[in-house]
């Protein structure tokens, strides 16, 4: 499989977490918990949010410094992927409404220069 490059990662990040909105838009924690066909879509979105930005990360070592936490946005990805049977909802939600405003924000503001 060809590299991706920078633009093309940081836009997968991106859609993904628009995915993720609206998916959950609307929503309280207690509809999040009750419909699995929601959580099976947002995990899936997380998980291509961290893949994407550890590859983005591989292409441009800045993108760590740049993008707040990527780090711990990369380690949820394995979470989701690996540990899928301990996830936990109230982490999750919490997420969507805490952190990935920022990470948009910021992503947004990378491929704007």
């Amino acid at each position: 499989m060809p590299p991706r490059d920078l633009r093309t990662c940081l836009h997968d990040v991106l859609m993904a977490g628009e995915r993720i909105q609206e998916a959950t838009s609307g929503l309280s924690l207690d509809d999040y918990k009750t419909d699995w066909v929601v959580r099976a879509a947002v995990e899936r979105q997380f998980g291509i949010i961290g893949e994407a930005l550890r590859r983005a990360s591989m292409i441009d070592l800045s993108l760590t410094e740049r993008i707040s936490d990527a780090p711990k946005i990369i380690a949820f990805r394995n979470q989701v992927i690996h540990g899928y049977d301990v996830i936990d909802d109230e982490l999750v939600w919490g997420i969507i409404d805490r952190y990935l405003p920022t990470l948009m924000r910021e992503v947004e503001a990378i491929l704007a220069e």
